[in-house]
């Protein structure tokens, strides 16, 4: 009987570790959750798997954007503020996002600055992508200013919070091409 259960317990380990060597070959981006501070995993709780806020707004051209009509599409909200330096890497990041997936994804921006200390601050960060001035009560109010700046909301095509990346996540070794990748 002993026999049988070491037998039992060799093979148990002899299969999972070939199941680590098989799947570590393959492709794959492996997001492991940050340990975030108790108040910021609530937080983040709050919002994950649940619909986003829905909301109306204009860019800084006048055209009116809507959550609800980026449906059928992945869509990151992409808040931050005007300051050079906090998450500059980002505005890359985010055009190349809008130049490889252009009909599956879409970046909406909200800044908390006007326009007039918008524009300026974009003339060195050329964006793809619409941007709305002056959102610093939605972005408090609404989508958590508490997670800190920059930070991305990742919705799924069916308008419902799938990831949210707070500001202490969002360094220069991020991704997010990478982490895309796990929502088509």
């Amino acid at each position: 009987m002993m026999t049988r259960i070491l037998i039992f317990v060799f093979l148990c380990f002899a299969i999972t570790g070939r199941a680590q060597v098989d799947s570590s070959s393959e492709k794959h981006y492996l997001y492991q959750p940050e340990k975030f501070s108790p108040p910021v995993q609530a937080m983040i709780k709050q919002f994950e798997g649940f619909p986003s806020t829905p909301l109306e707004a204009p860019d800084l051209e006048g055209n009116k954007h809507t959550i609800g009509g980026y449906r059928g599409k992945v869509t990151l909200l992409f808040f931050w503020r005007a300051i050079p330096g906090e998450g500059d890497f980002l505005f890359g990041q985010m055009n190349k996002i809008v130049e490889k997936y252009p009909t599956k994804v879409k970046v909406l921006s909200f800044a908390d600055e006007p326009k007039d200390r918008v524009l300026p601050f974009l003339e060195e960060r050329p964006v793809q992508f619409p941007v709305i001035a002056n959102a610093k009560m939605l972005s408090e109010a609404v989508y958590g200013s508490e997670l800190g700046y920059p930070r991305i909301f990742v919705i799924d095509e069916f308008g419902i919070i799938k990831r949210v990346l707070p500001a202490v996540v969002l360094t220069e070794g991020i991704n997010l091409d990478e982490m895309l990748t796990l929502y088509f």
